[in-house]
């Protein structure tokens, strides 16, 4: 079982959604490690429901900007337009 925090999470617009096991593959990519997992959950606002999903990994994955900058462009080319926030854990 992956124990690893939350680094990462991935708002996506209204009816947009991606599934585990292809977000868990660009996340995976993106950090060239098979160590990572995804979380979903589902957040409600104003008359709307919008799709967050957590990427979570070993804290030191994110030493400097390369993984930052590869899984931007892998959302990206899948089509996957949302908010990416990194968390706070260095």
């Amino acid at each position: 079982m992956n124990t690893h925090p939350a680094l990462f999470r991935l708002k996506l617009p209204n009816g947009q959604t991606v599934g585990p096991r292809t977000l868990k593959a660009l996340w995976g990519t993106a950090c060239e490690s098979s160590d990572v997992s995804v979380g979903r959950r589902m957040e409600h606002g104003d008359a709307s429901q919008v799709d967050s999903y957590l990427l979570c990994g070993a804290p030191g994955l994110l030493r400097g900007t390369a993984v930052e900058e590869r899984l931007r462009t892998a959302l990206e080319r899948a089509g996957l337009l949302g908010v990416l926030v990194r968390l706070g854990h260095d």
